[in-house]
């Protein structure tokens, strides 16, 4: 007789830290710990509200509502793992250290930025200070830079492809546009404007999302596709002050 797999726990370290996070909710107003944590296969999510009135608002700062939700996950090594952030929505699409349109980069040097000793307190206040400088607007544009093009994270899947869209096409106007990308290698395409020589050439459809300018220049390609429903995705124009998408 088979038995049965076994039902997934969450470690002692992600435990441990859910507790830090429950005690920092009850002796700080302004924090809220939404709902019981879930698992993600081994990771361990919990969703947090925070009153925004704590935040002092500053020139070109990030345009929040007077609460905001953040979903704060544990993965299964943590704390040796980095501990990461995410929004339900797209509107802060376009801003400084925002990844693909609702992930949050908390840290731009790990090695400097996180001790593993931090636990639930250290990636509270983590978070806390990314909010705080973006709402601020001491988030730099020119930091942003380290993050891929446009904002995008890197997949690190055994072939992934990375997709680059040159300086020239960035007069694009948003919508879906027909395009020509080019296989330069096995894990490089390139949008081209011209019949170029170089490699392959693939008929594909482009998704622009057209972004503030002064924060990731050119209008952001976020997904292609060799057909009229393959690749096709929308994100929310910056700024749109819409509900959860």
């Amino acid at each position: 007789m088979k038995s049965k797999p076994s039902t997934p726990c969450p470690t002692a370290a992600q435990v441990e830290a859910i507790e830090a996070l429950r005690a920092a909710a009850a002796s700080v107003d302004a924090l809220t710990v939404v709902d019981e944590p879930t698992l993600e296969g081994a990771d361990l999510s919990v969703k947090l509200s925070f009153d925004m009135s704590v935040f002092a608002p500053g020139p070109g700062g990030l345009k929040v509502g007077p609460v905001e939700e953040f979903t704060l996950t544990l993965p299964e090594g943590f704390p040796w793992a980095l501990p990461r952030a995410r929004v339900a929505h797209h509107r802060w699409l376009g801003e400084p250290h925002v990844l693909n349109g609702n992930r949050l980069c908390l840290f731009l040097d790990p090695q400097r930025e996180w001790s593993p000793v931090a636990g639930g307190e250290g990636e509270l206040a983590r978070l806390w200070t990314w909010i705080d400088d973006a709402v601020a607007g001491r988030h730099n544009s020119a930091t942003a830079l380290h993050h891929g093009f446009g904002g995008v994270t890197s997949v690190p899947t055994s072939g992934a492809v990375t997709l680059v869209v040159g300086a020239e096409l960035g007069g694009l106007r948003p919508g879906i546009r027909r395009i020509t990308v080019e296989e330069r290698s096995s894990h490089r395409l390139e949008v081209v404007a011209g019949d170029g020589s170089q490699g392959r050439k693939i008929p594909a459809l482009l998704v622009v999302s057209h972004a503030r300018r002064d924060r990731c220049g050119p209008p952001l390609a976020v997904a292609f596709g060799n057909g009229p429903a393959a690749g096709i995705g929308r994100i929310p124009e910056a700024g749109h002050d819409g509900g959860e998408d």
